[in-house]
């Protein structure tokens, strides 16, 4: 067992007896006494606050034992009684931060002669069914063929293990075919359900969510084809247990770490964080909503590029970075406008000019966005911030506002530096023709096709370009419009996620 040294809260001489109503700093003593783990000497003590183990030698405690533990009630698992012949034991199952900020199942076995193993179980027991968040019932989406074809292995293998040792029921259920999640979502009751639990990738996420959201404003009467609309709150938690090819929600809302064990011990841990979404309609129609970025342009090129090859497994990634880099980028006349964070967007409809129609709509607080009539690369409108802290670069999901960013033609080495940014890195100096609006809420893309070109006059590569016009980028996939206009809204704290604030954003008011 590995673990790491804590500074101890229960004095020895408390040690012995049953209960007590002591309290200290610690908070109140629930249970205490001298324990055994093999030949060590350990003193257990119980308190509303959590579980303290110490190592004892010659009644004096041992300050750097690897025994050591000062565990809050959270991240205590369960615990159980074992043993044969009479010499019962007692194993407390408890989750533990590596270096690395992954989260490792862990559990320390005990003998105890002054108090009866079965008893602190129990009182471990119903300390853990306590724990403020920490789910009693899972619905389990599962894309089989996820993680090159070992999504449900992997989840039955390290994860189920995990939720069924804390006690927490499910009901698994995995897609059988494309947009089955979806379906799922917006026909399935989740009524008695504390948590959703999505094991795949970014695409399995937004589908399942997307589809229970719909759900939600059909019941509640809202409109979904009008984007002023205000839509319901899911009142339930959702994780996603990293097995797709594309991860980027999990790694963000977990310290940027991408880890199937880790994801699930956040879930029984039970703390959650509200996250925003982004909805998406053409005029007059709901398109669907994102989790993580939509866009126009490079991305959903690269995306487009890489789900036609999906037969090459992960490796598509590689090749269609490596084919972005030698060819020229599809470049794309655009009007676009951005609403920032925090500024009123009321209809305001006006007459047309012989006052008997309307012919415009104006919302207050959206800018125009000017290149001095360069074409657009690409532009991507996100549900995260990304932070430039002394040392890293940090993306926040749990942020009340997004970030667009806008190319007008990056070079391959700024491409380098953007993704590296994405994996933390700290990037010095801005990145030429690379523009990032921070605090934006909202974005409206209306591409400007040239009128005297059709598919028929132009040639086989334009009338490519002209087709990848009419698609977006969602979440790692691409999704076909009708026409050449979208409008894209940030719903903040919209759906709340088991997950953790970054280790470089944490204060003293939200460090868990």
């Amino acid at each position: 067992m590995e673990t790491e040294g804590a500074v101890g809260s229960i004095d020895a001489e408390e040690g012995k007896g049953a209960s007590a109503t002591a309290s200290d700093d610690s908070g109140d003593v629930i249970l205490s006494g001298s324990v055994q783990a093999g030949k060590k000497s350990l003193l257990l003590a119980l308190t509303t606050n959590g579980v303290t183990v110490h190592e004892v030698q010659a009644g004096e405690k041992v300050k750097d034992s690897s025994l050591n533990l000062d565990l809050p009630w959270c991240e205590v698992i369960t615990a159980e009684t074992s043993g044969e012949g009479g010499k019962s034991k007692f194993s407390i199952h408890f989750m533990q931060y590596q270096k690395d900020r992954k989260l490792r199942h862990k559990s320390l076995t005990l003998t105890s002669q002054d108090i009866e193993p079965r008893k602190w179980a129990d009182a471990i027991q119903t300390q853990c069914q306590q724990v403020s968040g920490r789910p009693k019932n899972l619905f389990v989406i599962i894309n089989p063929i996820g993680g090159n074809g070992k999504g449900s292995q992997m989840y039955h293998k390290s994860v189920a293990p995990m939720f069924k040792l804390a006690g927490c029921q499910t009901t698994v259920v995995e897609t059988e075919k494309s947009k089955h999640a979806l379906e799922i979502g917006e026909t399935r009751d989740f009524t008695g359900f504390d948590g959703i639990i999505s094991v795949g990738g970014d695409g399995l996420y937004q589908e399942i969510l997307q589809g229970y959201l719909v759900q939600l404003q059909k019941a509640a009467g809202v409109n979904l084809n009008d984007i002023d609309e205000e839509f319901v709150k899911p009142k339930i938690p959702f994780c996603l247990i990293p097995a797709g090819s594309s991860n980027g929600i999990v790694r963000y809302t977990n310290d940027n770490v991408r880890d199937a064990e880790t994801s699930a011990l956040r879930v029984i841990r039970g703390e959650t964080h509200p996250t925003s979404i982004i909805t998406i309609h053409e005029p007059g129609k709901f398109i669907g909503i994102s989790g993580l970025a939509v866009g126009v342009g490079a991305m959903t090129d690269f995306m487009k590029r890489c789900d036609e090859l999906r037969w090459m497994g992960k490796s598509r990634y590689g090749y269609g970075m490596l084919r972005m880099f030698v060819k020229k980028k599809r470049r794309f006349r655009m009007q676009m406008e951005y609403l920032l964070d925090g500024e009123p967007s009321p209809i305001v409809k006006t007459e047309g000019a012989q006052g008997d129609t309307e012919s415009l709509e104006i919302k207050t607080g959206w800018h125009q966005h000017d290149i001095d009539d360069k074409p657009y690369v690409g532009a991507t409108l996100s549900t995260f911030s990304v932070k430039d802290m002394p040392e890293c670069t940090v993306i926040d999901p749990f942020s009340c506002s997004g970030d667009l960013m806008v190319d007008t033609g990056c070079s391959n080495m700024g491409i380098i530096k953007y993704a590296l940014m994405f994996e933390g890195k700290k990037i010095n100096g801005p990145i030429p023709n690379i523009e990032f609006i921070k605090g934006a809420v909202g974005v409206r893309f209306k591409v400007i096709q040239d009128p005297s070109e059709t598919d028929e006059n132009v040639s086989q590569a334009r009338a490519r370009e002209r087709e990848m016009e009419h698609y977006l980028y969602v979440d790692g996939e691409v999704v076909q419009m009708e026409g050449l206009e979208v409008e894209a809204r940030l719903k903040n704290d919209f759906v709340s996620m088991f997950g953790c604030i970054a280790s470089q954003l944490r204060t003293p008011q939200n460090a868990s």
